[in-house]
């Protein structure tokens, strides 16, 4: 008992640090990538944009694997397709956001171009500019989608093996549910945070 429980702590702490990983780096990103003309500014912040990109891809992914490596091993032993289906929905959404973040470290190099292009081009590196942060926010919502679908099918198994309270399991479903709404509502251009799809 005193081994799940500290096992328990551990995936807390981890999807604690996953968060904050994340949240924090993309908040760096978001105050380079709304600036007014960022990219002619970009040579002054490129320093912050690719710390955030770090934190949103190698520190947010390595974070995450190591959660899907604990959990795998928890779940397995009860169903086989389960445990290697969310494990594999880990990894699947680590390396689409990773994608979007390949989208990010592209900034800096279109900024380059960019400072030295011809005022009649100006427009089109800004339109390269608007794809690529494009890009990355879909790349998260992809991703986010299959972290969703990787939580449901957690929470599935949850309940028929009771390691935790049933309403426990039964209220993570359900968030996941709204979760993954949320996300595909966001790919299909309504523009919905996960908060307020209840008063659609």
């Amino acid at each position: 008992m005193s081994s799940d429980n500290a096992a328990a702590r551990i995936l807390g702490a981890l999807y604690l640090l996953a968060f904050i990983a994340y949240a924090p780096g993309s908040a760096l990103v978001e105050s380079v990538t709304t600036a007014p003309d960022f990219l002619a500014t970009l040579v002054d912040a490129k320093a912050q944009l690719i710390l955030g990109a770090i934190l949103m891809s190698v520190v947010h992914s390595a974070i995450v694997l190591a959660i899907g490596i604990i959990m795998v091993s928890v779940l397995v032993p009860h169903s086989k397709y389960i445990g290697y289906g969310y494990f594999s929905s880990i990894i699947t959404q680590s390396a689409i956001l990773i994608v979007g973040v390949i989208f990010l470290l592209m900034l800096p190099l279109l900024s380059h171009e960019y400072s030295n292009a011809r005022a009649t081009d100006l427009s089109y590196f800004r339109t390269l500019s608007a794809l690529l942060i494009r890009g990355n926010y879909l790349c998260y919502q992809i991703g986010m989608a299959f972290w969703g679908i990787g939580g449901f099918m957690l929470c599935y198994l949850l309940t028929k093996i009771k390691l935790i309270p049933m309403f426990l399991s039964i209220w993570g479903l359900i968030g996941y549910v709204v979760f993954i709404a949320g996300t595909l509502l966001e790919l299909a251009g309504y523009n919905v945070g996960i908060l307020n799809i209840f008063s659609l």
